[in-house]
């Protein structure tokens, strides 16, 4: 909304209309930045009237109007009044649920845990569990979920790539988290700044187990067989004497869609990946938005929407529309798949796709677009750059960030037009604010 102090020939009308106009405006704001913008015009219209005023001749139509515009300018600041101290945000209170210890079948020797989460690392991890033996949920009192894994021995290949999966996601705070669990690190009445020894854990506690459990978990991650002997892991016993000996030379997957997909990409025939790719729903494949980008480029496919799912909800999480966009999802898909349409992206110009990426490195980098090549050279770090893939073998690494920029444009057009066809002005066009449009539209439309 566009708030612009009225002409003179508006009289009394447009001094009462542009009073109106401003507390509706006010009654919007609901970001600290848009009332402080909001003060700072204020005050500015304040002087340039009063300035204009005094080069009128005295007591003049213009003169009077300019003191009247100035003056409500002043009276509404004052009403407004300056902004308050910030709010300091309560703490959710909750009852800490217990923590319990999965009842295990003695079977089931490999065991890990870790907590929900909407992470991509976690949303990774929890697309694989269900190829799980065992799989228990247990719920905090914050409403947080502890997913307990286990596996036999005889499935020690799922396990190290669930491991691999998650990474270091398993180190989360279960207390803060919003369970009980029954253990105390710092002692009591040790004053603040003075050092001190954590209390011993009993070993038969429920968090004891579980973290016994993940520190031998450890033993399976690519960091410990980068280590090798150097590794001793939690019990101090070094890397486990069943960790699959073929890991990496051959990829895996506990999905057999998923694995043929592997077979073809690893014998370099796209176009057929690409194909059992299209195949499998977007909703399915949300999480592997890298990868699927990765094989357009290479098959010289176009993204769809379907595509990166994943990024649309990132950018509709971040919204000043948000509620909407969640809301009607589908049709913000539908939405970017005309924006890609009209301007489908040159997906070379990705730093990582970029034909020129790596050419100045020790031994320069081959094309991404050479995908036997970028394989062999990617596979001969000791290091590798994150969990392997569902679709390629190693990782391509294009990264979030890099994604959500790439696609910045098209997420801003679908966005304009699904508000378009809303009635909701577009980004930036005639409101200062966007949450202030959002507001006021709720304040006469309760349910919008």
């Amino acid at each position: 909304m566009t708030l612009k102090p009225p002409p003179q020939k508006a009289g009394e009308a447009g001094l009462s209309q542009f009073r109106e106009a401003v507390k509706l405006y006010e009654s919007s704001l609901t970001n600290r930045w848009s009332r402080e913008f909001h003060r700072k015009e204020l005050a500015r219209w304040q002087k340039l009237y009063a300035t204009l005023a005094v080069k009128r001749d005295r007591g003049s139509a213009s003169a009077i109007h300019f003191e009247n515009v100035a003056t409500l300018c002043g009276d509404l600041l004052t009403e407004y009044g300056q902004e308050p101290p910030p709010k300091k945000r309560a703490k959710k209170k909750f009852t800490p649920a217990p923590l319990s210890y999965p009842d295990f079948p003695d079977e089931v020797t490999h065991r890990l845990h870790f907590l929900e989460g909407p992470g991509l690392r976690r949303q990774r991890a929890l697309s694989l569990i269900d190829f799980a033996p065992f799989l228990e949920r247990q719920t905090s009192g914050s409403g947080r979920v502890l997913v307990s894994i286990g596996v036999p021995a005889t499935e020690v290949r799922f396990f190290e790539r669930l491991v691999e999966a998650i990474g270091d996601m398993t180190a989360g705070n279960l207390e803060r988290a919003g369970f009980d669990t029954g253990y105390v690190m710092r002692p009591t009445g040790i004053p603040q700044g003075e050092s001190w020894t954590a209390n011993p854990l009993n070993p038969n506690l429920p968090l004891a187990r579980i973290w016994a459990d993940n520190g031998h978990a450890q033993g399976y991650g690519w960091q410990a067989r980068v280590m090798g002997t150097d590794f001793k892991g939690r019990d101090g016993q070094g890397l486990p004497t069943d960790l699959p000996s073929d890991v990496g030379d051959l990829p895996w997957d506990p999905d057999l869609t998923w694995q043929r997909i592997l077979d073809l990409t690893e014998a370099n025939k796209l176009e057929d990946a690409a194909e059992l790719v299209n195949a499998i729903p977007g909703r399915d494949r949300e999480i592997l938005f890298d990868e699927v980008i990765y094989l357009r480029f290479l098959t010289d496919g176009k993204v769809r929407a379907d595509d990166i799912r994943f990024l649309a909800r990132k950018y509709a999480e971040g919204s000043l529309i948000s509620g909407r966009l969640l809301d009607e999802f589908e049709e913000f898909i539908g939405s970017l798949g005309k924006a890609l349409e009209d301007s489908p992206p040159i997906l070379e110009k990705m730093t990582r796709l970029n034909p020129d990426f790596g050419s100045h490195m020790l031994p320069p980098w081959p094309p991404a677009s050479d995908w036997p090549a970028y394989k062999k050279h990617v596979s001969g770090f000791t290091t590798p750059g994150g969990p392997r893939g569902r679709i390629f073998s190693v990782n391509v690494d294009i990264g979030l960030g890099d994604c959500m920029s790439f696609f910045a444009s098209n997420m801003i057009e679908a966005d304009n037009s699904f508000r378009r066809d809303r009635g909701i002005p577009e980004i930036g066009r005639g409101w200062v604010s966007e949450v202030a449009l959002l507001d006021l539209i709720r304040t006469i439309w309760p349910s919008a």
